[in-house]
């Protein structure tokens, strides 16, 4: 349906989906939403996108309406072992600590993977459990993977999948876990399948945890490209209700582009090489004797809107606040936040103080050198700055890190169209391209705040085509 919505319609239907079901779609993401509308009014029979707007803003929604508004609001884009450090990070962190904790006491893992799409997430997670404890019946494991589309859960609950879920996943997954039942139609063994729940769950509008949504005394909660779908309230919100699912030191893990939702008081981060991982502290953590007074009070957090400030272009205020924490924790011994600091960056680069963006550029990095996003936005600051050869230097580090980072490759290739090198550009500019080929056209783009993976295909399309008629 190719109909323009106008503005102001299309910011009623952005107001009415957050309210309704707790998906925030700000100006940028306009172009999804219209899109995502346009397919939901083809199911209603609608032949424009306004009057199924019109129509959408003035009646009811039935279970039925709502269940295809969420499906076609939300992306269904994943795979087998999609996040291999924070994988790794389960398998070499936080598992060996668990399984010496409760082997022989109380066995038991709680493992929860929210927003779990079409199941790949917590199959991997429960792959991992599989390869780790031999004596599976000794222990009672429970993983749940929840989600607020239906029509996702079903195909979770089938199990079956086509090659595209294993595109970069270990040969042994297939190998060892799956069963060929059709072409190009492969079946998870039942020993997997079984160790694993799915449930039906939005984040923002249900109750949780509590003993009837079954979400209580987590170990694990995985909630990855979730939080960057909510406002910075409502984000906010989530944290603290996964906060209070997790048990007693329990670990929440978060995607990069999500670190400064959780500015939450009682959940430390842990660092891991590439992994973005938060603990909740002990009951008696951070507790100070005092000659008056048992406990201390709890110190609040000063940077738990800084994102908001952020998202409202308050550059100075997001300075100021970060500037703040930073001073404070300057006498202890933890260290800084490596999401905030970069968040600093941005917000010195913004405001267009490249030099002192330089320099919390480089703080984030000896904070954590295992994180691409931290060289991607340094070398942004030097290419502002015309110091091109340093650019390349550091989207070179964030593509020794990762090969897949898409942003890196496209910025190397508009680095060398500038100078130009028309080979090299075209060459850089091919490798994004065809790693935007293997993501879904709604996928969000890490460290793009908000850019999604087709309008940047859209764009690199139209630069080889300059290219190729310069």
């Amino acid at each position: 349906m190719r109909d323009r919505v106008s503005d102001a319609l299309v910011e009623k239907l952005s107001e009415f989906v957050s309210s309704e079901i707790g998906l925030f779609f700000p100006r940028e993401r306009w172009g999804d939403l219209e899109r995502g509308i346009g397919h939901a009014a083809q199911d209603w029979g609608f032949e424009d996108k306004t009057s199924c707007i019109q129509w959408l803003l003035s009646t009811p929604l039935s279970e039925d309406h709502l269940e295809t508004l969420i499906g076609r609001l939300t992306i269904g884009e994943t795979y087998f072992f999609r996040d291999k450090k924070t994988l790794q990070a389960l398998e070499d962190l936080i598992l060996p600590g668990l399984i010496r904790l409760r082997r022989g006491k109380e066995a038991m893992l709680r493992i929860w993977s929210a927003g779990c799409c079409t199941g790949e997430e917590p199959y991997s997670i429960a792959m991992i459990v599989d390869r780790m404890i031999p004596c599976l019946r000794d222990w009672n494991i429970r993983i749940l993977g929840s989600d607020i589309n239906g029509g996702f859960l079903e195909k979770a609950k089938r199990g079956v999948y086509t090659k595209w879920s294993f595109r970069h996943a270990p040969p042994w997954v297939m190998g060892e876990y799956f069963t060929t039942v059709g072409k190009d139609r492969f079946e998870i063994s039942q020993s997997i399948k079984s160790m694993v729940e799915f449930r039906q769950l939005n984040l923002m509008k249900d109750s949780y945890p509590s003993p009837d949504s079954g979400i209580l005394e987590m170990d694990v909660i995985f909630c990855r490209n979730v939080l960057m779908y909510f406002s910075t309230d409502s984000g906010s919100l989530v944290v603290s209700h996964l906060f209070e699912s997790l048990a007693e030191e329990g670990w929440l893990i978060v995607s990069p582009s999500e670190v400064a939702y959780v500015a939450h008081p009682d959940l430390r981060s842990v660092r891991f090489p590439g992994a973005f991982l938060f603990r909740k502290k002990r009951a008696d953590d951070d507790i100070e004797e005092d000659a008056g007074e048992n406990h201390a009070a709890p110190k609040e957090d000063p940077c738990m809107d800084v994102l908001a400030l952020y998202n409202e272009g308050r550059y100075e205020a997001v300075v100021e606040r970060i500037t703040e924490v930073l001073s404070q924790a300057s006498g202890s011994n933890s260290t800084s936040n490596p999401g905030f600091l970069a968040l600093l960056a941005k917000a010195y680069a913004n405001q267009g103080k490249l030099d002192e963006a330089r320099k919390w550029c480089e703080r984030a990095i000896e904070e954590d050198r295992s994180y691409p996003g931290h060289y991607y936005l340094t070398a942004t600051v030097c290419q502002e700055q015309g110091r091109f050869d340093e650019s390349r230097k550091f989207l070179n580090q964030a593509l020794y890190l990762d090969q897949g980072f898409v942003l890196a490759h496209f910025l190397l290739g508009h680095l060398a169209r500038i100078q130009g090198k028309s080979k090299q550009s075209r060459k850089h500019l091919k490798n994004a391209l065809d790693l935007l080929v293997c993501m879904g056209p709604g996928e969000i783009l890490p460290y793009s705040d908000g850019m999604i993976a087709a309008k940047m295909a859209e764009m690199i399309q139209t630069m080889i085509r300059e290219e190729h008629h310069a």
